[in-house]
């Protein structure tokens, strides 16, 4: 009896912490914006202890992982970023584009294109180096470039996918 009355307290407090989201994301919908998980507010309620079980809530809300994808993508395409947006990114002053996002599930990759972009190398030479004219970068520091490119990408990608509580092995990122 005793084992049946904590079951039935548990459901009711899982009920009201799933209304309670629900209702938040139902108003930021309503309000044109796509919702997302706030883990700060959720810290600041004291729930950071059910972050997986708002994740699932937040899941259900949105229809599940492929239509979060699809919300995601259509979020994300065509629009311009900026590593001026972005915190700590070194030398590197770009801009670039989600092309194309695949579900690789359980992976995801995004593929992006470089719209313009420098670095400035002031590590090695001491030069600033054109992101679309890759010939005119010497060898020795091009993969370098290449793959700290790839990790500004990664991270602005990590953030966002943690946003929509996406679940995920590993991503991968591209860049042309």
């Amino acid at each position: 009896m005793r084992t049946l009355i904590k079951q039935i307290l548990n459901e009711e407090n899982k009920n009201r912490l799933k209304e309670y989201w629900f209702k938040v994301w139902n108003k930021i919908e309503s309000e044109g914006e796509i919702p997302k998980i706030n883990r700060k507010l959720i810290k600041r309620l004291g729930l950071f202890s059910k972050i997986n079980e708002i994740e699932s809530y937040y899941v259900e809300f949105m229809g599940g992982k492929e239509k979060i994808l699809e919300m995601l993508k259509d979020s994300l395409m065509g629009k311009t970023f900026s590593t001026r947006d972005l915190p700590s990114v070194g030398g590197y002053d770009f801009e670039f584009e989600l092309i194309r996002l695949t579900n690789l599930d359980p992976d995801l990759k995004f593929e992006f294109v470089m719209r313009r972009g420098t670095v400035e190398t002031i590590m090695t030479d001491n030069k600033t180096y054109n992101l679309k004219d890759w010939d005119s970068i010497p060898e020795e520091i091009a993969w370098e470039i290449d793959l700290e490119v790839q990790g500004i990408l990664y991270d602005f990608t990590t953030r966002i996918v943690y946003d929509f509580a996406i679940d995920y092995r590993d991503i991968y990122v591209e860049w042309v």
